[in-house]
C-alpha cells in the first residue's frame, strides 16, 4: 500500500499558510477523516479539482480576485477582513489514482468513511463539505452546465 500523507500545503489553492484556526479544520475535518477512507481503498488519495488546481482552503481574496462571492464553503467561513466564522467546516476536492475508474469507490468509502454531508460527483472529482446542517448526507451529481442534481439523501 502506498503511503497517504497530505501536507496542509496541498490543501492549498494558493503558496501562503492558513491562518492557524483554518489549519486546524483542514486537519480536523478533511485530512483526517479521508485517512480512513485511503485504509478502506488504498489507493493514493489527492487534493485536486478537475483542472489539477489544489482545492481545499481558498482565501478570501483569492476567490474575490476571480470573481467569485466568496462565500464558497473553500473559503472556510473567512470574510473580507480576514474574520473567521468557527462554525464553517469548509470544502475540499478529491481525486484518487486512476480516477475514471475507481470513482465510484472513492464515493462510496467517502460516505461510509466520513462525516461530510454534501458530496457531489463531478466528472473528475468529488466536491465534499459540511454544508447541509440537517445531519443527512446528500449526493449529487454535477452535470455539464456545473447544476447540482440530488440523487440520493442518507439518513443519519
Amino acid at each position: 500500500m502506498k503511503n497517504y500523507f497530505i501536507t496542509i500545503a496541498e490543501m492549498c489553492v494558493t503558496e501562503e499558510l492558513p491562518p492557524l484556526v483554518i489549519v486546524r479544520k483542514i486537519m480536523k475535518y478533511h485530512i483526517k477523516p479521508m485517512h480512513k477512507v485511503y485504509l478502506d481503498l488504498g489507493l493514493r488519495i489527492f487534493c485536486l479539482d478537475s483542472k489539477g488546481i489544489r482545492s481545499c482552503y481558498r482565501p478570501f481574496r483569492w476567490e474575490i480576485s476571480r470573481l467569485r462571492s466568496g462565500k464558497s464553503e473553500h473559503t472556510f467561513g473567512q470574510g473580507a477582513k480576514g474574520k473567521i466564522n468557527l462554525n464553517k467546516k469548509g470544502a475540499a476536492d478529491w481525486r484518487c489514482e486512476s480516477f475514471q475508474l475507481n470513482k465510484n469507490k472513492l464515493v462510496n468509502s467517502i460516505i461510509e468513511n466520513t462525516d461530510y454531508t454534501r458530496i457531489v460527483i463531478y466528472n473528475h472529482h468529488i466536491h465534499t463539505d459540511y454544508k447541509n446542517r440537517s445531519g443527512n448526507k446528500r449526493v449529487y451529481k454535477s452535470n455539464d452546465a456545473n447544476n447540482w442534481i440530488l440523487i440520493k439523501t442518507i439518513i443519519k
